[in-house]
């Protein structure tokens, strides 16, 4: 699961004193996010696929971009004592005074289950996902610099039956848990994809798979101030952008 900031410009109002102020920001080219897997498992003599990038029979393609940066149009508005609130494209995000500037953030949170059975055949998912946004800003006269750090981390945990009878072969004929996808088995010489089937022993009583996906970029920003004031709410420039470079 990957996480980015939504760089969509809205009409922004702020007053331009301290940190205050309507502020045009300059965005690079978005690098990748950098997103690792850990899996747990209990299939036997199961080993989980280690992706590295490679291309099958030989072929390697490499490709670089560059492009150039793009402007948005982003507002800070101080509030009583050290609270403030930043407001990006769609995006608001609530805000403390630190000992070298101001850090707004965000962080979103979530989870489902799913869980099916009948006769001796039982199937669970469970998820849980969160992502944090976190601004550190600072400013001098109208100049504004600016850290963003984006982490995302998500949790799937699946368990099914090792084996299952024909009654509930009746209603489900084949595994659901993706082990094919995580894990490989050596079989007869042969790598394989791990699976579960309905009338082999894969695992001990129940097959198990836990991936856990977790995900974290960071760009820095520098911004001036644009002289709009909170009187300038819904004049044209307040909604100015421009795109970056087009490749």
């Amino acid at each position: 699961m990957r996480v980015s900031v939504l760089w969509t410009v809205i009409p922004l109002a702020a007053c331009s004193s301290g940190i205050q102020g309507v502020w045009m920001i300059e965005v690079p080219m978005a690098a990748e996010d950098e997103c690792a897997d850990s899996i747990d498992h209990n299939f036997n003599g199961a080993t989980a696929v280690e992706d590295d990038g490679s291309i099958p029979g030989g072929l390697q393609i490499d490709e670089t971009s560059e492009a150039s940066p793009s402007l948005i149009v982003v507002a800070i508005e101080q509030l009583s004592g050290t609270n403030a609130t930043l407001l990006v494209g769609n995006n608001i995000y609530p805000g403390t005074k630190t000992d070298t500037g101001w850090s707004f953030s965000w962080e979103q949170v979530g989870e489902s289950s799913r869980d099916e059975s009948v006769a001796n055949y039982s199937y669970s998912l469970q998820s849980t996902a969160s992502s944090l946004t976190t601004w550190t800003v600072s400013a001098e006269g109208d100049l504004l610099s600016a850290d963003v750090e984006a982490e995302s981390s998500q949790e799937r945990a699946w368990s099914e039956a090792d084996m299952w009878n024909e009654e509930a072969q009746g209603f489900v004929s084949s595994s659901q848990i993706p082990s094919a996808a995580f894990l490989t088995v050596e079989r007869e010489g042969n790598t394989l994809p791990a699976t579960n089937s309905v009338d082999r022993e894969e695992c001990d009583s129940t097959c198990e798979l836990t991936v856990t996906t977790t995900c974290s970029g960071a760009t820095e920003l520098t911004g001036t101030r644009t002289g709009y004031e909170i009187e300038d709410m819904g004049d044209k420039a307040i909604n100015a952008g421009q795109a970056g470079g087009v490749i």
